[in-house]
């Protein structure tokens, strides 16, 4: 009983925080309380400082670095890119030539090149 009066609070607190009461469903309410709850209790990138990203690129297993340097997000060659948030991924752009890096909470994304999503990991 306790456990789905949680869940009620829960949904009901996150229905307060979306947008006009005609957006509302039960999809937005599930995908709004998910986006809280992984915000809430694992890691999101840049929190703890640099982030490292590892991810298979053809065959080969490549490393890359992510820093916050100022208000940008610099790769370890230096480069400046710019970071966007949108309500799953912080996404990074510009900081290696012609990849976009999608991290969610938790250590897991995307790399974007050429339009191809692979699948990451970062720490």
């Amino acid at each position: 009983m306790r456990k789905l009066g949680l869940v009620l609070a829960l949904a009901l607190v996150t229905g307060c925080t979306l947008g006009a009461p005609g957006d509302l469903s039960f999809q937005n309410l599930t995908a709004e309380s998910r986006r809280d709850y992984r915000e809430a209790f694992f890691e999101v990138p840049f929190s703890q400082g640099p982030i490292f990203i590892v991810v298979t690129e053809g065959a080969e297993l490549k490393t890359y670095t992510l820093g916050p340097c100022a208000q940008w997000v610099c790769g370890g060659t230096g480069r400046a890119g710019q970071l966007t948030r949108t309500a799953d991924y912080w996404v990074v752009r510009g900081a290696y030539a012609g990849r976009a890096f999608h991290l969610a909470p938790g250590g897991d994304g995307y790399l974007e090149r050429n339009g191809v999503f692979t699948p990451l990991a970062w720490d």
